[in-house]
């Protein structure tokens, strides 16, 4: 029997920032990718939990909001550009439309 939720998962959403500064978020929309470290993030918006600033970021060039997201724990190896060549933890997290 397949479950249905009612209501969206709360226990990613509900991460602190500060809990997450080793920690990087890859934002895309309109064609563009942008880093950005969940320590910048958290330093400015200290009492912030992940789903605060999913819900507040907004695309510069169509002020959207974003059209992915993924989490990830190594910047410097491409973590969710080609992530069948490097072993890094990623998650993608699947935003409304």
């Amino acid at each position: 029997m397949l479950a249905i939720m009612s209501e969206r998962p709360a226990f990613l959403l509900n991460i602190p920032l500060h809990d997450m500064i080793g920690w990087w978020l890859r934002v895309q929309c309109c064609g563009r990718t942008v880093d950005l470290p969940f320590r910048l993030q958290a330093s400015k918006m200290p009492a912030a939990r992940l789903g605060d600033l999913l819900e507040r970021l907004r695309c510069s060039k169509c002020g959207k909001p974003l059209e992915r997201a993924l989490i990830f724990d190594d910047p410097a190896n491409n973590a969710g550009r080609y992530p069948e060549a490097v072993k890094v933890w990623r998650i993608e997290v699947v935003l409304p439309v």
